[in-house]
């Protein structure tokens, strides 16, 4: 099953989504997540595990973008813009650091 996120507004309805799982475990599930796919990540994740270069300790980066939540762009999407969804663009944002972490090696 391919879903998007975010799991649910909630605590609870990230855990009731959670738990489907465990109703279903014979079911695959992938997280709509275009990060899997960039050729920078797949490249370095590549050399990593070749042990061509070393393990990584840090990963720094800086990102500036602009938002407008204009009419049937990117950030007008509900779940950005209300405050039933806690973290709205930082959540949205940080699942694509967090898995550029993830691509990197294990995250401690």
């Amino acid at each position: 099953m391919l879903v998007e996120k975010p799991a649910g507004a909630n605590r609870e309805e990230g855990r009731a989504f959670l738990a489907l799982g465990e109703q279903y475990p014979r079911l695959k599930v992938l997280v709509a997540e275009n990060f899997y796919y960039r050729d920078d990540l797949l490249f370095a994740r590549s050399l990593i595990q070749a042990g061509k270069i070393g393990q990584v300790h840090l990963l720094h980066w800086r990102i500036v973008n602009r938002s407008d939540p204009a009419q049937g762009g990117y950030a007008s999407t509900r779940w950005r813009q209300e405050t039933r969804y806690r973290g709205g663009f930082h959540l949205d944002g940080g699942v694509h650091h967090w898995l550029r972490c993830a691509c990197c090696g294990e995250i401690v």
